[in-house]
C-alpha cells in the first residue's frame, strides 16, 4: 500500500500477528451505591476490628497469665522436692551422690554428713554403688575413697 495516495477520510486496516489486546477500565465504585450497601460495608469493617481487638486482648491476657505464673512459681512459692528416697533417683544421680560423699570424706573423714545420708537413704545400695565405682576406676586414690565410703556405710569393705 502506498501511503502517499491516501486521502483524509480513508480507513486503514492493520493486521497484527499477535492476538488483539483488550483494554478495560476498572470501576472502583458502582454507580448506584446506596446507604444500605455502605452500612453493610461499615458493619463488616467493625466486625473485623472487633475480632482484632478481641484477639489482641486475649494475647495480652495470656501473656500476663504466663508472667504471673512464672513469678508465683519461681519467686513467691517455688516448688521444693523433699523426702525423696534413693530408689526414686535415677542411676546417674545416685553415682554423683556417692562420688560427692567420697570427695567429702577425703577432705573430712569424720564428717557427720555421711552418717546423716546413711540414715536417710539405703546404706547398702549406696555401698554397692561405691564398690561398683571402685571396680570401674583406674585411680587408686579414688578407689580408696569409695572403699572408705562403703566401710563407713555398712561396716564391711568391698571385697566381702
Amino acid at each position: 500500500m502506498n501511503y502517499e495516495e491516501l486521502e483524509v477520510d480513508d480507513t486503514i486496516e492493520l493486521e497484527f500477528s499477535n492476538p488483539p489486546v483488550r483494554l478495560e477500565t476498572a470501576v472502583t465504585q458502582p454507580p448506584h451505591v446506596t446507604w444500605a450497601s455502605r452500612a453493610g460495608e461499615w458493619l463488616n469493617s467493625l466486625r473485623h476490628q472487633a475480632r482484632a481487638i478481641i484477639a489482641a486482648k486475649l494475647a495480652a491476657l495470656f501473656s500476663l497469665g504466663v508472667a504471673a505464673g512464672l513469678v508465683y512459681g519461681w519467686i513467691i512459692d517455688p516448688v521444693q522436692w523433699t523426702g525423696a528416697t534413693l530408689s526414686q533417683m535415677p542411676d546417674p544421680t545416685k553415682i554423683v551422690l556417692v562420688e560427692s560423699l567420697a570427695d567429702l570424706t577425703a577432705y573430712n573423714p569424720n564428717s557427720l554428713r555421711l552418717a546423716q545420708v546413711s540414715t536417710q537413704w539405703d546404706a547398702a545400695e549406696m555401698a554397692y554403688i561405691a564398690c561398683w565405682l571402685r571396680s570401674q576406676g583406674d585411680d587408686d586414690a579414688a578407689g580408696a575413697r569409695f572403699e572408705y565410703v562403703a566401710v563407713r556405710l555398712t561396716g564391711a569393705n568391698c571385697d566381702q
